[in-house]
């Protein structure tokens, strides 16, 4: 259960707005707009863990979980971590398979 829960943290971190990420590719190259993104994607899982609030979560504070959030984001420097190679990464796949099959598990999504 502790597991779903870190996941379910771990994707809503994931499902944020990106402020200028969307108008990145405007501004030139794709490297540039990956740039853009990227930068942006850290700047806000900084900020998310940083405060421990998200705006947008039915609870928006979750101040017990910033350590665990901490130690989670910043050895990658506070990237996305469902994500490698342009695809989502076999951690990832792994967790949408479990959350997918949680009902077979005893658990009732919903």
């Amino acid at each position: 259960m502790q597991t779903l829960r870190m996941v379910s943290w771990a994707v809503g971190l994931c499902l944020v707005s990106l402020p200028g990420a969307k108008d990145a590719s405007a501004q030139g190259s794709p490297r540039l707009a990956a740039a853009a993104a990227d930068s942006s994607v850290a700047h806000t899982l900084r900020l998310l863990t940083e405060t421990a609030h998200h705006p947008y979560l039915t609870w928006p504070d979750y101040p017990n979980y910033r350590d665990e959030l901490e130690a989670l984001y910043r050895p990658g420097g506070y990237g996305l971590i469902w994500f490698e190679k342009g695809g989502a990464s076999a951690q990832a796949r792994d967790a949408v398979t479990a959350l997918l099959e949680a009902e077979a598990h005893g658990l009732h999504p919903g």
